[in-house]
């Protein structure tokens, strides 16, 4: 979000809502991954990946702070492509919607 934003509690309220939502974080479980959302330790427990996913879990909850490396979680072709796109984002060479267009057409 820009911090010249004219909507910044719009954005932050839509994120909270988006991202704690039960059939988002059930679905992220049922995935096999790991929620950014504190008390998900419970519903971690019994899933095929438990041991994995929980370790994770805890790790992280421990941690003072926590940064997830996107490019990292994607195949090495579309990451290459969001590192890019992210780039020319910050840059001002792309708006929003060219980033979203670009991703949309990464492979």
């Amino acid at each position: 979000m820009s911090a010249s934003s004219t909507h910044p509690d719009t954005a932050v309220d839509f994120l909270k809502r988006t991202l704690t939502s039960e059939p988002y974080v059930q679905g992220l479980i049922a995935a096999g991954q790991v929620p950014a959302v504190k008390g998900v330790e419970t519903k971690l427990a019994g899933t095929p990946g438990a041991e994995f996913t929980t370790f994770t879990y805890q790790l992280v909850s421990g941690a003072s702070s926590f940064t997830q490396s996107w490019d990292q979680a994607l195949p090495p072709s579309v990451g290459s492509e969001l590192l890019t796109n992210l780039q020319k984002l910050f840059l001002s060479q792309l708006t929003p919607a060219e980033f979203v267009a670009a991703m949309g057409k990464a492979r």
